[in-house]
């Protein structure tokens, strides 16, 4: 069977073996009268041959055809999480989303750049502004909210990850043919994509808190924890690195546009985005070398605890557990086609259809 379909596929190849065969058969039913048959048998090689040229150019093209949208284009916006020392649920020991708290989602927006290595595997570019907070006067759980340490912080972002798309959409709208009460009824598909990213990328931030006056400060500058004070531990850097992770969901809505969603979360190697890491430091000593401000923001509790949980040298922060972030993005993405690839894959479609001939 598959050397008959080989045969019949390739009948342009063959034409004088094929002319052959035909006279040969057409000579042994001329007595059943059937000579008409002759030109339909060859009409019918003709368009098998025509027919499988076509499939396998659009076969090329297809497979071939990331490359004409090689670069990629995106702009995105939506929620930013904090993860850290300060606010989160009604609970303590929790970590991730268990300890995630609404009241302080903030916004971030995100602009970005890919390069598609192959049809699945791509890398991008991205530069993200976001702002994060985190409030003990929030949550319920009494230790943190005795605590009533706050503060935001805006992050500026900048990193490159690599993209494994695991479902690939479809550039193009297709159908499926189903049955309902046994009429056959055409649907379009969604033509989603889905895919996982991961990589590396670098972060500035600087925290600020409400002061005792009602002024926005720098955390940085009044080393809340002691920093560069004796017993007290060095100060840290508001540059720090960051591996972003996560998972979309993509869908093409024109031939260069398309929108997506992402869900992502930054692990980091700092644990002072919320300027609270270690222990409470001595109060007179932080007013004498760097201000009332830095007294008050170093230790703002409520009183409602009795007073030692607070004093210098107890927990106000843990050093074991680093900062992180997340976001819950939506984004709309632009994918040029690449200039002069138009004619390029129209030359290449062509000679291979010529070449099946």
């Amino acid at each position: 069977m598959e050397l008959t379909w080989f045969f019949f596929v390739n009948a342009n190849l063959y034409y004088p073996f094929v002319n052959r065969c035909l006279k040969r058969i057409t000579r042994k039913i001329e007595k059943f009268k059937v000579f008409e048959l002759r030109p339909i048998l060859l009409l019918f090689c003709l368009g098998v041959n025509s027919l499988s040229s076509e499939t396998k150019a659009q076969s090329f093209y297809g497979n071939h055809e990331w490359r004409l949208f090689r670069k990629e284009f995106g702009l995105a916006f939506g929620s930013s999480s904090f993860f850290g020392d300060l606010g989160g649920a009604n609970a303590l020991g929790r970590n991730f989303a268990y300890d995630l708290d609404l009241a302080t989602t903030s916004l971030s927006v995100s602009a970005s750049m890919m390069c598609y290595l192959t049809k699945r595997i791509g890398v991008r570019g991205r530069a993200t502004f976001a702002n994060v907070s985190g409030n003990d006067a929030l949550t319920l759980e009494r230790f943190r909210n005795n605590r009533n340490l706050h503060f935001k912080s805006t992050i500026y972002e900048i990193s490159v990850v690599g993209e494994y798309h695991f479902l690939l959409e479809n550039k193009r709208t297709t159908t499926r043919v189903i049955r309902i009460a046994g009429k056959r009824v055409t649907r379009k598909t969604l033509n989603m994509g889905m895919y996982l990213f991961g990589g590396v990328g670098a972060f500035y931030f600087n925290p600020k808190a409400k002061g005792a006056n009602g002024d926005w400060y720098e955390l940085y500058h009044l080393h809340t924890e002691g920093q560069g004070l004796a017993g007290g531990p060095k100060q840290y850097s508001r540059f720090s690195i960051c591996l972003p992770m996560g998972i979309g969901i993509r869908k093409k809505v024109i031939q260069d546009w398309g929108i997506r969603i992402e869900m992502s979360h930054r692990i980091t190697f700092t644990d002072y985005i919320d300027d609270v890491s270690t222990v409470y430091y001595d109060g007179d000593a932080l007013e004498k070398a760097y201000g009332r401000e830095s007294a008050y923001l170093a230790n703002p509790d409520k009183g409602v605890l009795p007073a030692h949980v607070t004093s210098p040298g107890m927990q106000r922060g843990d050093p074991k557990e680093k900062d992180g972030y997340s976001f819950f993005q939506f984004g709309v993405y632009y994918q040029p086609m690449q200039r002069g690839t138009r004619s390029r894959m129209r030359v290449r479609r062509y000679k291979r259809s010529r070449a099946s001939f």
